[in-house]
């Protein structure tokens, strides 16, 4: 596979993601359009945006999927869409089901294609976690915190060589939690619930402290080493 490799996918991936966006408005068009008459009915719009059918689950969730394993796409947004739209645990379990398995789907693309892993930019957090003494606990961390980029978590446990089953399990125990976060604070928000979906927003913020453990674990690593060195100088 040629250096292209990895944009080619990612429009594709792009390209899949506004057919299903495409999908699901037509498919909400009825609701959208009864929108415009109930803008001050809570419980009428909540009715609306909530009267989905099977289908619509499915393409929502195969959307999920494919944003979550494009690198920088807003997946936060669709898994806060999914908490609106379909109520918290339901919601909750598409979005954990669908950063999981397009995290996943990362990791598989890094693992087999050609081409992605070359001549990829050096990330902080990247670094990070490759060179932490418990590197498991940084995916899970990765997969978890908001703000770190998933595909370069998916990048780093490619480069580690861990295995079919330490890969998914980091990808589902650091996915699951911020999923439902997401999806809760959703629900919480089109409920006019100000209390809860600001909890919701502050607990996923809190999550940012977690990368505190990531460089300090690294740390100490990187002090051991040094006083390795020292001790084999002398």
């Amino acid at each position: 596979m040629n250096k292209y490799a990895k944009h080619i996918l990612i429009s594709l991936g792009v390209l899949i993601a506004l057919g299903l966006i495409a999908l699901l408005v037509r498919n909400y068009y009825s609701q959208f359009s009864a929108l415009w008459d109930n803008t001050n009915d809570l419980k009428t719009i909540l009715a609306l945006l909530r009267d989905y059918s099977a289908y619509d689950v499915v393409i929502f969730l195969i959307l999920l999927i494919v944003v979550s394993g494009i690198p920088g796409a807003p997946a936060s947004i669709f898994a806060i869409a999914a908490g609106i739209c379909f109520g918290k645990l339901l919601g909750a379990t598409i979005s954990a089901i669908g950063f999981s398995l397009g995290n996943m789907l990362d990791v598989f693309a890094l693992t087999f294609v050609d081409g992605l892993m070359k001549k990829e930019r050096t990330n902080k957090y990247l670094d990070a976690i490759i060179n932490m003494e418990h590197p498991r606990i940084g995916l899970i961390i990765g997969y978890a915190v908001p703000f770190i980029p998933s595909f370069m978590t998916s990048m780093a446990a490619v480069k580690m060589k861990t295995s079919s089953w330490q890969t998914v399990s980091c990808i589902i125990l650091g996915s699951t939690p911020i999923a439902f976060i997401y999806a809760f604070g959703g629900d919480e928000l089109m409920k006019q619930h100000w209390t809860s979906a600001i909890l919701f927003i502050l607990l996923a913020a809190a999550l940012i402290f977690l990368v505190i453990f990531i460089f300090k674990d690294r740390k100490k690593i990187i002090e051991r080493t040094k006083s390795a060195n020292l001790f084999t100088k002398k």
